[in-house]
């Protein structure tokens, strides 16, 4: 008993140990610095492993498609040596073999053909969606003036008004703005470097690409806006009832558009880079056709002296760069 009461003695007696002040902020410290750099090394690191695993993967089904490629030229090649020395000994048993073999193979291609145009298709359509700042960002200035545009006569090798058209129908428009007294718009869109895609894929082959051009500006502009052919590489449109800022607002969405864009060529599928230089000017009621055809053709020579893809603006006095 004297023993007990002794240990009991001792245990109320005896300290219980705290960490101090100090201690418990070193540790706090210690683990927040712990949080963080391994915070910062997910941030740092995740990034380039995500670019290897696509990488390897990458590499993998290149990989594979390169075996694949060279299995079916050995048995191209192994059936025309069967075919020229021994397809006349076949018995029926081997040609059915043969029949199943080569609708088991057909079906693979097919059902792997239509997984790979499918995806494509979809990236393309996602990709190349015109942006939908283009047409709304038409500002109006009331309502609109519907001029009756003079589709004759046609570009036969783009289907659009030519030139002749067009100045007929600058001149409609300015009347229409000397009425109503509202500003219009001009925009030269210059595809860039035609000709070096024409040495390359030749002028029927480059015709998809401007066929495809012109398809993506008369998405981005009003309906109460006309397109034409102006020059081989060159197009006019003219804006009715359009204000500067957003005129210059849908040139430089057709100008992202067409930049954008996944031009491909047709018979070898290969993307092409393909771009424009664009010039723009602003009309006002009272000024001439070729004194506004000077301003927008001199904002789009200045775009094309600087290089792919600029957009510059004619402002009656100077010409600027628009980003």
């Amino acid at each position: 008993m004297s023993t007990l009461l002794h240990n009991i003695l001792i245990l109320g007696e005896a300290q219980v140990w705290f960490p101090s002040n100090s201690m418990l902020v070193t540790g706090l410290l210690f683990g927040t610095i712990i949080f963080v750099l391994g915070f910062a090394a997910g941030v740092i690191f995740f990034p380039a492993w995500q670019n290897h695993t696509r990488r390897a993967a990458e590499r993998k089904l290149s990989q594979q498609f390169k075996r694949v490629i060279e299995q079916l030229n050995q048995t191209v090649a192994g059936v025309k040596i069967l075919s020229d020395c021994h397809g006349k000994k076949l018995t029926a048993s081997q040609c059915a073999k043969l029949e199943k073999h080569r609708n088991t193979i057909s079906s693979a291609l097919s059902d792997l053909l239509s997984v790979a145009v499918t995806a494509r298709a979809s990236d393309i359509s996602e990709e190349s969606t015109p942006p939908k700042t283009a047409r709304s960002s038409r500002r109006l200035f009331g309502g609109a003036t519907r001029i009756k545009w003079q589709h004759e006569p046609v570009d036969e090798s783009t289907g659009l008004p030519n030139e002749a058209a067009l100045l007929a129908n600058f001149s409609l428009l300015l009347d229409a703005a000397k009425k109503s007294g509202r500003d219009s718009g001009l925009l030269f869109v210059k595809i860039d470097k035609l000709s070096h895609l024409k040495s390359r894929f030749g002028a029927f082959g480059v015709q998809h690409f401007v066929q495809r051009t012109i398809q993506l500006i008369q998405e981005s502009v009003s309906k109460t806006d006309l397109l034409c052919h102006w020059q081989d590489d060159t197009f006019a449109i003219l804006m009715p009832d359009t204000d500067q800022r957003s005129g210059t607002e849908i040139a430089k969405a057709i100008r992202n558009s067409i930049r954008n864009h996944h031009y491909r060529h047709d018979k070898s599928n290969v993307e092409v880079l393909v771009t424009a230089s664009l010039g723009y000017t602003q009309c006002k009621p009272g000024d001439h056709t070729d004194v506004l055809i000077s301003r927008g053709q001199s904002a789009l020579e200045r775009s094309e002296n600087r290089g792919r893809n600029q957009l510059h603006l004619h402002e009656g006095e100077t010409v600027g760069l628009l980003t």
